[in-house]
């Protein structure tokens, strides 16, 4: 949990769309993220698509699949429509 101390008790509050974290007793608040409202399956997805990246660093047939990933997104996103896959 970063800076957060182990074995404390934390109390975690939201406030405008920022969660922050206090120590049970305590009133200094620490930012230990952001709330989203996305459902749990799409915080499941994002969950593994930051797993993937950090996978990327160091995996080069990782880093060749993802950078094929953003060739297409980038052709459906300037075209508008569906691209032709072609296996290579």
């Amino acid at each position: 949990m970063g800076t957060l101390k182990p074995g404390a008790t934390y109390i975690y509050e939201r406030v405008a769309g920022s969660i922050f974290a206090r120590e049970f007793g305590t009133n200094e608040r620490k930012l230990v993220g952001y709330a989203t409202d996305m459902s749990p399956e799409m915080q499941l997805i994002r969950s593994e698509i930051n797993q993937v990246l950090r996978m990327c660093e160091t995996d080069p047939a990782m880093r060749d699949l993802l950078d094929q990933l953003f060739v297409l997104y980038n052709l459906k996103k300037q075209h508008n429509d569906d691209v032709m896959w072609h296996p290579v």
